[in-house]
């Protein structure tokens, strides 16, 4: 959320269902693939979040995947 004026924003936030671990399980998968198709030897961790958005429109949730903080 940012404040424009008196009024607040939310065109910036995109929410997307969380990934269960198949999804997860699969689309990173395709993500190693594409970047060794690519002739990459890695794909930053910092990445990977951002990916799962951009091209999966899924949210990598470590919270969703059971993950306990």
């Amino acid at each position: 959320l940012h404040h424009v004026g008196s009024s607040i924003c939310t065109a910036d936030l995109q929410a997307f269902p969380a990934a269960d671990w198949n999804a997860a399980r699969a689309k990173l998968q395709d993500i190693l693939a594409t970047a060794i198709n690519q002739g990459l030897g890695s794909v930053p961790v910092s990445n990977v979040k951002r990916i799962f958005r951009s091209t999966y429109q899924l949210d990598l949730s470590e919270t969703a995947l059971g993950h306990c903080r």
